[in-house]
């Protein structure tokens, strides 16, 4: 999953881990996440306020509206 928040920040999650669980976030480089998916180049363009998903690597990303849960 890949979150362009309204305030303009980006979140990567993998589906598989806890992200608020203790050391689970990171920050990295954009550069990095395109060398281990350089499929997510696909998504520069996403607006804030939007993510995308997909059920797996190979599988298209569908895109819809994304708001923090409040």
């Amino acid at each position: 999953m890949v979150i362009h928040d309204d305030q303009d920040d980006w979140l990567l999650c993998d589906g598989l881990h806890d992200p608020n669980a203790d050391d689970a976030s990171i920050v990295v480089h954009m550069d990095h996440l395109l060398t281990q998916d350089p499929s997510l180049v696909a998504l520069a363009g996403l607006p804030p306020g939007h993510c995308a998903e997909r059920s797996s690597g190979e599988a298209p990303w569908e895109i819809q509206s994304w708001t923090y849960p409040g």
